[in-house]
């Protein structure tokens, strides 16, 4: 659990709050320092329930704050600028690849029916391929790797599956046979 001190007038934690060092403070208010010790208080606050903080104290405390025993504020303002960054740029690599897959799916469809022929001319029955199921509606052609997971159309990717089985498969890579 991370202690968290702003100068040397208080500390904070998740579990402990903010714990305030009563010369310090006396110390500020005869030295005109009143607004700054209100600036420390309110950040505190701000900052003790931060998800990254909740993280660490939780249990046998995990994220990247717990194995921080005690830090300076402007060190804990550096580990969650840092971790915004890497999450900002997690956020933007998974829209990037849903935009990606979206097209990439957009361009299959165009090709489905070249696909299900060259399927049917291969031998594949017009028939779900999930062990166990026999339904010949409502087929769809899936990939067994799917295109999120660097899937291709190629035929030795491809299978019928009823939409019941693709749905439930999701992005897994399986065959329907298995």
């Amino acid at each position: 659990m991370p202690k968290v001190t702003i100068e040397s007038v208080l500390w904070f934690s998740g579990n402990n709050g903010i714990v305030l060092d009563a010369k310090e403070v006396l110390h500020w208010l005869v030295n005109g320092r009143m607004i700054d010790l209100i600036d420390a208080i309110e950040m505190a606050e701000k900052y003790k329930s931060h998800h990254l903080m909740r993280e660490a104290d939780c249990g046998q405390g995990s994220g990247i704050l717990s194995s921080f025993e005690e830090m300076s504020f402007d060190e804990f303002l550096g580990v969650i600028t840092e971790y915004n960054r890497h999450e900002f740029q997690d956020d933007l690599n998974q829209k990037a690849k849903y935009e990606a897959c979206k097209a990439r799916r957009s361009e299959f469809a165009k090709s489905r029916p070249e696909l299900v022929l060259a399927l049917l001319n291969r031998g594949d029955d017009f028939v779900c391929a999930k062990q166990g199921c026999e339904t010949t509606s409502d087929i769809a052609v899936d990939h067994i790797t799917p295109l999120s997971r660097g899937g291709t159309d190629d035929l030795g990717n491809l299978q019928f599956l009823c939409r019941y089985h693709n749905s439930v498969k999701s992005d897994k890579i399986e065959r329907g046979d298995q």
